[in-house]
């Protein structure tokens, strides 16, 4: 038993190796990428050809990240309930009340399935969002830190 998984394993990095000693780039691919890149004559030239559906790929996908414009980030959930306990109605108070006391910061209700949470601000580092946190805790005590994509066009 022991003899066939030794066999498995060898037969295994046998295989991987000449794929993985290929990814290294030798002198002769480093000359030949700055040939391509034109650092010679300006009569060499490279032509590509390729399907003109990768340009709507890439036009597709340059589109999809442009409208997310997001980023890691923190906020701050300052309300959580479900919908027994009229949850929405209080969400939405919640919020208000937030938007009242802090204008300045933007506060967002969402609904997951079958909670109602309200989470404030839009916090690129764990710092300034721990330093927010305890400038509300008076008026938001069950307040708690969390991990979120953040709009990065507000800051």
């Amino acid at each position: 038993m022991k003899k066939n998984v030794f066999i498995c394993i060898f037969l295994t990095l046998s295989f991987f190796a000449p794929v993985l000693a290929q990814t290294s780039l030798s002198s002769n691919q480093i000359s030949l990428l700055q040939d391509i890149q034109g650092t010679g004559d300006s009569r060499e030239q490279v032509h590509i050809f390729q399907d003109s559906r990768i340009d709507s790929l890439i036009a597709h996908y340059i589109g999809q990240n442009y409208k997310k414009q997001t980023i890691p980030g923190f906020r701050i959930r300052i309300f959580l309930a479900n919908n027994q306990d009229n949850g929405r109605q209080r969400a939405y108070e919640t919020k208000a009340r937030f938007i009242t006391a802090y204008p300045d910061i933007e506060a967002y209700v969402i609904y997951e399935t079958p909670d109602w949470k309200v989470l404030v601000g839009d916090f690129r580092s764990r710092s300034d969002a721990f330093r927010f946190k305890k400038l509300i805790d008076p008026m938001f005590p069950n307040n708690r830190l969390i991990d979120s994509q953040i709009d990065c066009t507000k800051n």
